[in-house]
């Protein structure tokens, strides 16, 4: 979905890396579970604030998608209007082995709390 988006509308994708630092935990896209720096990925929350529609999805929703989507979702947990725009694409995405019902749980809590959407690829028109 993401390269045909891209090739449909000629726009070059984002791709943002994590885990660049050996010495800390990275689940998240935005910060380190545990790091004495305080490095928080200011670049990604701000390129988030200026897009209409935020679509999320990778591997694994149990640990990584869902970390990263707490940090977004806590970094902006009084704006609803950013929050409502992201969307959680669960068919481009899975669980690790014996995390499924935990994981599901624990989106349909933040799409409560926030307002996020939960859909499949096939649902969103681009």
């Amino acid at each position: 979905m993401l390269y045909f988006h891209s090739a449909a509308r000629q726009v070059k994708p984002i791709l943002v890396y994590k885990g660049q630092d050996p010495n800390t935990e990275m689940y998240g896209i935005i910060k380190a579970e545990y790091d004495d720096n305080k490095f928080v990925n200011h670049a990604v929350l701000d390129a988030i604030r200026d897009y209409d529609a935020i679509y999320i999805a990778g591997e694994a929703s149990s640990h990584c998608v869902l970390a990263s989507t707490v940090q977004i979702l806590e970094y902006f947990e009084q704006d609803r209007a950013i929050t409502s725009r992201i969307t959680l694409l669960r068919c481009c995405m899975s669980p690790i082995a014996g995390f499924e019902a935990q994981t599901l749980q624990q989106f349909e809590a933040l799409k409560e709390k926030y307002g996020i959407q939960i859909k499949l690829s096939t649902e969103v028109t681009l």
